[in-house]
């Protein structure tokens, strides 16, 4: 698999975790070598793993699955990182997004989510 089918395959993935609410899935996704953020919707900047991953376990432990859809992705690969860029649909929101990733032991990890509601398309 070429690593531009290997990113959008971890992005995808990414997705994935969120629709089963899926904490473990989630974890194992994110980074552990490389500083990491993200970006929630409605949130501030969250930096380091620990933030992070406390932000998903608010998430995922409390509300269960993220009924959310990703389409329109397109990777750029430079190396040994890579940016997604895709669409995301919560209900009827539509997000715009931006997954960072990192190759590291052999897979593509996430280093940065940040998702903001599309311009235009606030209620």
């Amino acid at each position: 698999m070429s690593d531009h089918a290997s990113v959008l395959a971890a992005n995808a993935a990414f997705y994935a975790a969120m629709r089963a609410g899926d904490l473990g899935m989630m974890d194992s996704l994110w980074s552990r070598q490389r500083q990491v953020a993200c970006a929630h919707p409605s949130g501030q900047m969250l930096q380091g793993r620990q933030a992070v991953m406390d932000s998903w376990t608010m998430i995922l432990g409390h509300g269960g699955a993220v009924p959310v859809v990703h389409c329109a992705a397109q990777a750029v690969v430079t190396g040994s990182t890579a940016l997604v860029l895709c669409e995301e649909w919560v209900g009827l929101d539509q997000l715009m997004t931006a997954n960072a990733f990192a190759f590291e032991e052999g897979a593509w990890r996430m280093i940065s989510h940040q998702a903001a509601p599309m311009p235009g398309t606030v209620r």
